[in-house]
């Protein structure tokens, strides 16, 4: 519970930069923390290279686009997350080929793939280290240039490489879904190597926490359409689940006390 509630705090600690300047005092007013946890929260996400420690306080460091590190975003909602990757990977058979997104939900996912014959093709660096332990498995990594805040290989080379597979099922994760303006991401080269891993599936899986819902990120993969299933948890907004239902995609809810 104690990471939990210091990733949401440092995610809290981030937007607010995101809008001006603070000194380590206002913050710890405004979080109601002490000081030394602002400063320890503060190195964390310096360390992560979204913030700038200056004298008395931080900045923002530009270009971030609202996005928090891999391993900061692995604390948020961790339970959701665990029981999204467990169902997810019940959904894979023997046999059968995927192409795994770069996220902190489908990581979960590829922890619960041990013991399955599968081969995989993947844009995480994460997911491809997690997977090459099992020898089971067949594990394919894309090329292309390492995006350090996602552990991901994006860019040309990435979209070119995974433009030559065709798989049965692929696990995407997204920054934001809405009805409105369908699925979005942080970044335009993840965004570019998602479409592919998309147009290379029979099986379009995404994989999203409640948190995910009614977001917008900066850069547009595609309609919601595309999509085949959704697996994502009780706190899921249930009038968009409805209506994607609606639409002829499948819902999964996952529980995290199962």
């Amino acid at each position: 519970m104690d990471r939990l509630l210091a990733a949401e705090r440092r995610q809290r600690i981030f937007s607010m930069l995101q809008n001006r300047n603070y000194k380590v005092s206002e913050l710890s007013r405004e979080l109601g923390v002490s000081l030394v946890t602002v400063r320890r929260d503060l190195q964390e996400l310096a360390n992560e290279g979204l913030i700038k420690k200056v004298h008395g306080g931080a900045v923002a460091l530009r270009g971030t686009r609202g996005e928090l590190s891999f391993h900061i975003r692995q604390d948020e909602h961790a339970p959701e997350k665990r029981a999204i990757g467990k169902l997810a990977a019940s959904l894979v058979n023997d046999g059968e080929t995927l192409a795994i997104d770069a996220g902190t939900t489908t990581l979960e996912a590829a922890r619960h793939l041990v013991g399955k014959r599968i081969s995989v093709v993947t844009s995480s660096v994460v997911v491809a280290l997690e997977l090459a332990r099992c020898e089971a498995h067949d594990v394919f990594m894309l090329a292309g240039r390492v995006r350090v805040p996602e552990y991901s290989t994006v860019g040309h080379l990435a979209e070119i490489s995974m433009s030559q597979f065709r798989v049965d099922k692929a696990f995407i994760a997204i920054a934001g879904l809405s009805l409105e303006n369908g699925l979005t991401d942080h970044d335009d080269q993840d965004a570019g190597v998602k479409k592919q891993m998309i147009k290379a599936a029979r099986q379009v899986i995404l994989l999203a926490d409640h948190s995910k819902f009614e977001r917008v990120g900066f850069c547009y993969i595609g309609p919601i359409d595309q999509v085949h299933v959704v697996i994502t948890d009780r706190g899921a907004p249930q009038e968009v689940c409805a209506e994607l239902i609606k639409r002829g995609i499948q819902v999964l809810i996952a529980d995290p006390q199962e």
